[in-house]
């Protein structure tokens, strides 16, 4: 059920643990996976899978780029869907 007078402006205001210094974090080092070698534009790059058994390295997380479907279908040159 949707409350939107019990909520804050901002995030920040809804999440106020988030700041806490003792949190519980929920970041994890992403996994080895099976496709490390391959291009990063090819579709055997999108299959791969996390290498079992799962062996996170205790060390920095990865950065992640977040993209865009535009963004996606760019780097694949694949063609944007009509809308007709």
């Amino acid at each position: 059920m949707a409350m939107p007078d019990k909520c804050a402006t901002t995030w920040l205001q809804n999440n106020p643990g988030f700041l806490d210094e003792d949190r519980v974090t929920t970041d994890t080092p992403f996994p080895v996976m099976t496709n490390e070698k391959d291009d990063a534009k090819s579709l055997k790059n999108w299959l791969g899978q996390p290498v079992l058994p799962w062996t996170y390295d205790s060390g920095d997380a990865r950065d992640v780029e977040v993209m865009s479907a535009e963004a996606t279908r760019a780097l694949l040159d694949i063609a944007a869907p009509t809308t007709t």
